[in-house]
Parts: C-alpha cells; structure tokens; sequence
C-alpha cells in the first residue's frame, strides 16, 4: 500500500468480503483517524516506556524547532506538537538541556542557593499548549518534539458508481500518471506518507 486511497480500497476490500458491506469515503475518513490517533498514542506510552520498536515507528514524528519564549517564560507548541522529547538553550557556543519539573518542585528549584536558576540554568513545567519557563524571562530555545500525524481525509470525485481520487496536493492523493483513462501512478505529501506510516505497521505486536 502506499497511499491513503490504496488503504481504502484495502479496507473496503476485507468489509465487503467479511461482511458484504461498504465504507463511504466520508466514514473511512473518520474511522482512520480515530484509529491512527488511538495508535500513535500507545506508541508514545510505549516511547516512554523505553521501547525501541516505539521509537523507530514513530522516527518520521520526529522533528525540533526554535521557539521563544513571552517576557514572562510563557511559550506555546506549535500546532502539530504531540510529545516533548528535550529542549536546550545555547550561551556561548554551549547547549543547556532544559529539565522538565513539577509543580510541586518549583520551590525547590526557585530557591535554591547551590544552583540557582539562570540563563544557563532552565526548568520547564508543562501547561496545556505549551510550557512555562525559569526563571520567568524572554528565552530562546530549541525544542525536540514529536508532532503529531496529520488528520487524513479522502477527497475524490463521481464518476456514476466510481470513485475517483482529486488531483491535488494536501490531504488529497495526487494523480501523476493517466494511462487511456486510468490512473496508474499516484504521487502523496509528506504529510500523507506520515499519516498511512503508523497504519502500515498496525498488526505488528509492540
């Protein structure tokens, strides 16, 4: 398989062989989305569970940006994060990792006299769509992070009972290849190829 409408053809496949039904486009949507959302969130419980089959199917998730923080430390992910692996600040040529805390540690951190917080020196608790920062400054830092897969979507066409895939670019299977009517080659984002990874591997036991 090797886009999103030959995995729909697969499913109607076994539904209409198992039992003599049919998946609209519209349902299939729905249902591969639910199901790749449930199986990257047991990857990333096995991830951090120390799993290396984990790690390797959820590696094309992986990816870092530079995000910088509100005069208050506040920063917020980008709209595709799914799980922090580490961050780091640089002063002078050096990388700082930054450690995730606990609310509960917090005083811990902030008073300390042996190891006060500083630009080189960063604690980070988790809030929501993002984290906040200490000691609460402006801070540039560079974050690993594992995004999360895109939300597919099947677009296509009619052509009386046949379903034709869209010509495009996104979420839609691009049709590179039109042979006397038929489409032989499709082409697919990166986005598309992120998406149908996890679902490739779906039987495989973790």
């Amino acid at each position: 398989m090797n886009n999103i409408y030959d995995i729909y053809q697969t499913v109607n496949f076994i539904v209409d062989k198992v039992r003599n039904g049919y998946i609209t486009p519209e349902e299939f949507s729905k249902a591969i989305d639910v199901g790749q959302t449930s199986k990257y969130q047991n990857y990333i419980n096995e991830y951090r569970n120390g799993s290396e089959f984990a790690m390797e199917a959820l590696r094309p998730f992986f990816t870092h940006t530079s995000l910088t923080s509100s005069v208050s430390g506040l920063v917020t992910y980008p709209d595709d994060f799914g799980y922090l692996q580490n961050a780091y600040v640089s002063q002078n040529g050096v990388e700082y990792a930054i450690f995730e805390i606990l609310h509960d540690e917090l005083e811990y951190y902030t008073s300390s006299k042996i190891n006060p917080l500083s630009s080189t020196n960063v604690k980070l608790i988790q809030e929501g769509v993002g984290c906040q920062l200490y000691p609460k400054r402006k801070i540039t830092a560079d974050y690993h992070y594992i995004s999360k897969p895109t939300t597919p979507e099947l677009t296509y066409s009619t052509d009386g009972t046949e379903i034709i895939p869209i010509v495009g670019t996104g979420f839609s299977v691009t049709a590179s290849t039109v042979v006397a009517g038929v489409i032989t080659v499709f082409n697919y984002s990166d986005s598309i190829k992120k998406t149908v990874h996890l679902l490739l591997i779906k039987n495989t036991r973790l």
